[in-house]
């Protein structure tokens, strides 16, 4: 199965291929943010799955990859209220109605709007909507050595990906990667031990990544914790992990210390 995901993720019509926002000016990196903050808003809100936020997600990211000479920043916040209701529909027993999703727009997409915009992004994107997520991945790794990714582990680097699906640096990282390099990061950051070897010995043949090749987002992804509890499009993802429900994964001690700064820099791994 994993190597069939791993397959499936390379193609070019399950992912982002390009840095689709260089070269103009209409849509920004910050806005994409800020959208992605508030789908995570919503998505909470809502107790959506972590997987309908993740596809949500991609599928905003590839429709404004096809579409962005066509997209206008007035229409962002109803592409990506869109983008939860096609995910939500492929992800969960019970998607919201569209009219849950209007009211959290407040007034930027009203539901007759979401459902031209539905029909829109189904054809834009060829109804390819099986995309491996990341959470699959992460799986994957704790099934690897459940002894070595504990539940801690697995939260933390739950929410290592869900910060790194806000910053666009990491667009065009695969699933498997972004799986791979939170997992990376939150064996270092809770074990006692450099975690080269354990790497190289358990996890990188169910990971299908080396050390090496993790090393740029990994490094971004400390930077990520480091400022998430005073970055505004990454709060509402902090203040989810902070809560009881989540094991307050974001308020760990270790996330506040110095090893975060070191790890972005690319020492202690």
């Amino acid at each position: 199965v994993q190597a069939y995901l791993g397959s499936l993720e390379k193609r070019p019509e399950l992912r982002v291929t390009r840095d689709y926002l260089a070269g103009q000016s209409e849509v920004l990196p910050t806005m994409r943010a800020l959208l992605v903050d508030w789908m995570v808003a919503t998505a909470l809100e809502l107790a959506l799955l972590a997987e309908t936020l993740q596809l949500s997600v991609q599928l905003l990211d590839r429709f404004l990859e096809a579409e962005l000479p066509a997209v206008t920043k007035d229409k962002l916040q109803l592409i990506a209220a869109t983008a939860l209701l096609v995910a939500a529909k492929y992800e969960e027993t019970y998607p919201p109605e569209i009219s849950e999703l209007s009211h959290f727009a407040a007034g930027a997409a009203p539901r007759a709007e979401i459902l031209k915009m539905e029909l829109r992004m189904l054809a834009s994107l060829g109804f390819h909507l099986g995309a491996p997520l990341p959470l699959q991945f992460l799986r994957w790794g704790r099934l690897a050595d459940p002894g070595l990714v504990g539940t801690d582990t697995h939260c933390l680097a739950k929410y290592i990906t869900e910060l790194s699906l806000v910053d666009y640096t990491l667009v065009l990282v695969t699933a498997s990667t972004r799986a791979a390099a939170a997992l990376a990061l939150a064996i270092r950051l809770l074990g006692t031990f450099s975690i080269q070897t354990v790497w190289k010995v358990k996890l990188q043949q169910s990971t299908g990544c080396s050390l090496h090749e993790l090393g740029r987002v990994l490094r971004q992804m400390a930077r990520l914790l480091g400022v998430a509890a005073t970055n505004k499009t990454l709060l509402t993802v902090y203040r989810k992990y902070s809560s009881v429900t989540l094991g307050k994964i974001a308020r760990m001690t270790v996330l506040a210390g110095p090893l975060v700064a070191q790890l972005a820099k690319g020492q202690d791994l």
